[in-house]
């Protein structure tokens, strides 16, 4: 399966607007959301509760990935594999540790990927996503699952869908929309994702 992402496409086929405003917001917001789930972690390491770092790896791989994937979203319309694969087995070692520190398997978190993975690649079958936008939300469900468990997940996926929608509806009403205009869908899966890592800290 390739990893092109299609977007939230208005009618017609895929043609990529110039997207540099959406861009350059989004990556604005990543960064906030990174620096703030990032004083919420040391916070609490310092202030008590603690958080084991193995268990953030898969989060500092999203937190690595999460300002690259969106330009290239943003511009080309596809989420490069090499970019998201490799977050897989970062989340597999928080996943593990977690595992061992518990004594329980992380059902939870296999759970969240499975029913994402399965949900957004019919959706995919049907041309209303990409391939790429499955196999990252599958990653952000794995990650966010092992924290918050399926709420977590609903939380970010509703907020990603919300802000694409709205996206898409600005763009359909804008002048200088055309057929095939689409929204890419990579950065508000990451939004959400981020925004559901602050819900988790306590913001």
């Amino acid at each position: 399966m390739g990893e092109h992402d299609g977007g939230i496409g208005l009618c017609g086929p895929v043609r990529a607007p110039r997207w540099r405003v959406w861009g350059m917001l989004a990556t604005a917001l990543a960064l906030v959301g990174i620096a703030l789930v990032g004083v919420a972690v040391v916070g609490a390491a310092v202030f008590g509760g603690g958080v084991d770092p193995p268990r953030l790896a898969g989060v500092a791989y999203v937190a690595a990935v999460t300002g690259p994937l969106w330009v290239t979203d943003a511009r080309e319309r596809r989420l490069p594999n090499p970019l998201v694969m490799p977050g897989y087995a970062f989340a597999a070692v928080g996943l593990g540790w977690q595992w061992l520190a518990r004594g329980s398997p992380p059902w939870q978190a296999l759970a969240c990927c499975a029913a994402t993975l399965v949900a957004f690649v019919v959706v995919a079958a049907t041309g209303g996503l990409g391939m790429g936008d499955a196999k990252l939300a599958g990653l952000l469900a794995l990650v966010l699952g092992g924290f918050g468990g399926g709420l977590s997940v609903v939380l970010a996926f509703g907020v990603a869908f919300v802000g694409a929608g709205a996206a898409a509806f600005c763009t359909m009403r804008h002048p200088d929309a055309r057929r095939g205009d689409d929204v890419p869908l990579g950065p508000f899966l990451l939004t959400g994702f981020w925004f559901a890592g602050i819900w988790l800290a306590g913001f």
